[in-house]
């Protein structure tokens, strides 16, 4: 395949993966903030976006789309990790950006995957913590489970730190061509960029808490994803917070459709 096909469909790849991470941040934060505006309780995960998607008409079809999306987007990060797009290089530091947009580009790849069983099996397979606890089961009945686990943590911690020296030091500006936007995309994608990388920061260190809990208890029901994230949150620090955080992972989304429109040639995304 010639350079151009391939670039071609990377940013196909990109465009449309952005718009279906976009739509899931958005419904993730949306829901949230309806559930606590509504007074039924304050969570939202990726189970509530699969449930809500699927109420709507022609649900499955939109959830087949929102899936091909984030198959999309895998393989953006995968193409942007094996073809080095960013000249990140070969060398200790480059290899592990590398590594990062492969890692990335799985776990979207796993979500569209699980988007796609919930048609197939009609609503059977609801995107609900009970297959990660069964995997980190798996993980825990080693002798090693603890200690990888332990890991999955301190990687989880490093990508919390990522997000939020990403948002305060606003270097999501430099994925995209800026001078392009008008003044108000601009402004748009500068604030919310802020607000959704510091909103993401804080729910990553609530994940990487509970896998802290499940490597010290070794008790894979301690483990929770974004829904049990944002519960703690709620439960533990009060409806402000919750709010504020619900509000950055919406805008998050918003900021993915800013974004989904204006890559350049060569952008370092997240």
């Amino acid at each position: 395949m010639s350079t151009t096909a391939t670039t071609d469909f990377s940013q196909k790849f990109f465009f449309w993966g952005h718009l279906a991470k976009g739509l899931v941040y958005v419904l993730i934060g949306g829901l949230a903030l309806a559930s606590v505006f509504s007074g039924g309780g304050g969570t939202s995960g990726i189970r509530d976006v699969l449930n809500y998607v699927r109420e709507q008409p022609f649900g499955q079809i939109l959830l087949v789309i929102v899936a091909l999306g984030m198959l999309c987007y895998c393989a953006w990060r995968w193409t942007k990790a094996l073809q080095d797009l960013d000249d990140d290089g070969d060398d200790a530091k480059g290899i592990a950006k590398r590594s990062a947009y492969a890692a990335s580009g799985s776990f979207y790849g796993f979500l569209g995957v699980t988007f796609l069983l919930s048609v197939i099996n009609g609503g059977g397979s609801s995107g609900g913590g009970g297959n990660k606890e069964d995997l980190l089961g798996q993980i825990l009945s080693q002798s090693w489970g603890p200690w990888l686990v332990g890991l999955f943590g301190v990687i989880m911690v490093v990508v919390a730190i990522f997000q939020l020296k990403r948002g305060l030091k606003e270097e999501y500006m430099e994925d995209v061509r800026t001078t392009t936007m008008d003044s108000r995309e601009r402004t748009v994608f500068k604030n919310f960029g802020k607000i959704g990388h510091v909103a993401r920061a804080l729910v990553y260190s609530v994940i990487a808490y509970f896998l802290f809990k499940v490597a010290l208890s070794e008790n894979p029901g301690q483990f929770r994803g974004i829904e049990g994230a944002l519960d703690y949150i709620y439960q533990g620090f009060g409806t402000v917070l919750f709010v504020l955080v619900s509000l950055g992972l919406l805008l998050y989304g918003v900021f993915m459709f800013v974004k989904a429109r204006y890559r350049p040639a060569m952008a370092s995304g997240n």
